[in-house]
């Protein structure tokens, strides 16, 4: 580098060729020198000038950004006593505490954690000096002496040595989210319950490709599933349903993408390989664009319904046998159930048809007496008495015939 002793050498000999003789060049040399090393000097006074205008300006501009983030910056040593070395002046802002309380208290971060979350924080320390950063959520002491939820990111500073020199991190208040989340964990709490308590089992699937299911509620524990079960095996429930039962149900499902929705009761196999009656009602789930989307559905036993129904309609089928055999029977099951050739569970089942069938049956053989005196009337050994009863169709006072055995008990 040309130095500015040797620049004013070759200003004095280009200025020695335009002054007389006999002048002494050293001199000039040293006047240019002179000017130069001014000028200079004049010119780093003017940069450093402008550098610390810069740096202030900068600064400032920094100090304004970090006031108004909605996050605390903040530094420590890596080692020894951790002290701390920086924190930003938004601390009074959003947790109430000047700036000095941070820096001249190298305990203050740890004072404030939440007693219930200090334990898991401490452990969790090592893995920012092995990973370089590190992140966590936990409870911090505001000024007021309440707490909120903060996420702490911390990063490592290593010296040119490759060791650790500072951590410097972010404390940002999240306390709404962790509010907002604590709400929806509470509602998904609510909702398991319901749907674990629910008569109904309710699941869903695509609606379209392989129709891969996509939930289940837990209560398919009633019918010895785990939920897995279903959700991992997209032929779940085609090879549960009854083989007699699953040609006329899927035969049926084309009404659930015309309508939108649907009810089948079939027979379903549970865990125990025994079958169970089921009503499966169907709600189609379509997207934006109109297209099926997904299909959710409710899966209700309905055995004890069906177990009724079919215990009913044999009762009513023994009945019309034995009233189309039968010349007349008793009004009352209570007055004489002995007469009566059916079971204790049939009685309730087969009331309302019995006496139906026993008015046409009586009224075809027996003309009705004009009097309740004239109410016994003798036909082929056989007493008959006319009685008053409610029929359930709200029919009053309608007169029947009863049986009089020989022993002359109704």
């Amino acid at each position: 580098m040309t130095s500015s002793r040797k620049y004013a050498e070759i200003a004095a000999a280009a200025l020695g060729k335009m002054l007389r003789d006999g002048t002494d060049s050293g001199k000039v040399a040293e006047i240019v020198e002179s000017v130069l090393a001014d000028a200079t000097r004049e010119r780093e006074d003017e940069e450093r000038q402008h550098l610390a205008e810069v740096e202030a300006t900068a600064a400032t501009r920094l100090a304004r950004l970090l006031d108004a983030s909605p996050a605390v910056i903040y530094s420590f040593e890596a080692k020894g006593d951790f002290s701390p070395t920086f924190v930003s002046d938004n601390i009074t802002r959003l947790f109430g505490y000047a700036a000095s309380e941070y820096l001249d208290d190298p305990n203050f971060w740890r004072e404030r954690v939440h007693p219930d979350d200090l334990p898991l924080i401490e452990a969790e320390m090592d893995a920012l000096f092995k990973a370089g950063e590190h992140v966590i959520e936990y409870r911090f002491r505001r000024k007021d002496g309440t707490y909120c939820w903060v996420n702490d990111e911390q990063h490592l500073v290593r010296d040119e040595k490759g060791e650790p020199a500072e951590v410097v991190g972010s404390w940002s208040d999240i306390s709404p989210r962790k509010v907002a989340e604590e709400a929806e964990d509470r509602a998904r709490e609510r909702l398991a319950l319901l749907l674990d308590t629910a008569p109904s089992v309710i699941y869903s699937f695509k609606a379209s490709g392989d129709y891969a299911p996509t939930f289940v509620s837990e209560n398919i524990k009633r019918l010895g599933y785990c939920p897995d079960e279903y959700l991992k095996n997209a032929d779940f429930w085609r090879a549960r349903v009854h083989p007699d039962d699953i040609e006329s149900v899927e035969a049926e499902q084309a009404l659930l993408f015309e309508r939108g929705r649907h009810t089948a009761e079939y027979r379903f196999r549970k865990k125990d390989d025994h079958y169970c009656w089921v009503s499966d009602e169907q709600h189609l789930v379509r997207d934006e664009n109109g297209a099926p989307f997904e299909i959710v559905g409710s899966w209700s036993d309905i055995t004890d319904r069906k177990n009724a129904e079919a215990a009913e309609n044999a009762a009513r089928g023994r009945l019309s046998a034995l009233l189309e055999t039968a010349p007349v029977q008793r009004q009352s099951f209570q007055q004489a159930p002995e007469l009566w050739p059916v079971s204790d569970a049939d009685r309730a089942n087969i009331d309302s048809l019995f006496v139906l069938k026993r008015r046409k049956l009586v009224l075809d053989r027996y003309p009705q007496p004009t009097s309740q005196d004239s109410a016994y009337k003798k036909k082929d050994t056989t007493w008959v008495c006319y009685n008053s009863f409610r029929h359930s169709t709200g029919i009053q006072n309608s007169r029947l015939p009863s049986v009089r055995s020989s022993d002359a008990r109704y």
